[in-house]
């Protein structure tokens, strides 16, 4: 997925010490209602509750045709407005953006750029103990078809010999 970063953005990460980057994760539910959590807090935009996100694992299929990718999220739900939306709603297939930004004070939202972009699958795991849920989620899998094979009945001139050779 290409990205295209603000010059803003792209100073951020260039410099070498004092960045720190902020990781926020849109999840937009069944009723269409978007909910932002964030690493930290930013007023009227997202809430802290990003406890963990784990390596994004990739896979490519050999020939380069196909790839899927996941992500666990792990997040803090000590107020249970999270376990009061999966209690509401079926989370399953939910889409979900990871997008990153650089320094939360001067936060605009045209400087986020997307990370990740999937949609919610099992196991989805809410810790009464730690008040946590955690989330995985899978990106849809795109793949490349070149072609096609014939079959009976499709069209009406195929010859025999073409049918179901690709």
């Amino acid at each position: 997925m290409a990205r295209i970063l603000s010059s803003a953005a792209l100073a951020q990460i260039a410099e070498e010490f004092a960045t720190e980057p902020l990781n926020i994760i849109e999840i937009t539910w069944l009723d269409g209602t978007l909910v932002r959590y964030g690493d930290k807090t930013i007023a009227d935009y997202c809430r802290g509750k990003i406890l963990s996100i784990a390596d994004i694992d990739e896979v490519v299929k050999v020939d380069m045709a196909s790839s899927n990718a996941q992500v666990t999220i792990t997040l803090d739900d000590s107020d249970g407005t999270i376990k009061e939306l999966l209690n509401k709603y079926d989370p399953h297939k939910r889409p979900v953006k990871m997008l990153q930004y650089y320094d939360a004070n001067t936060f605009a939202t045209g400087d986020a750029f997307s990370l990740f972009e999937g949609e919610i699958v099992s196991p989805i795991v809410w810790d009464e103990h730690e008040r946590t849920v955690t989330l995985t989620i899978l990106s849809r899998i795109y793949s490349t078809e070149a072609g096609f094979s014939p079959e009976e009945g499709q069209f009406s001139d195929v010859s025999n010999e073409l049918i179901g050779n690709a």
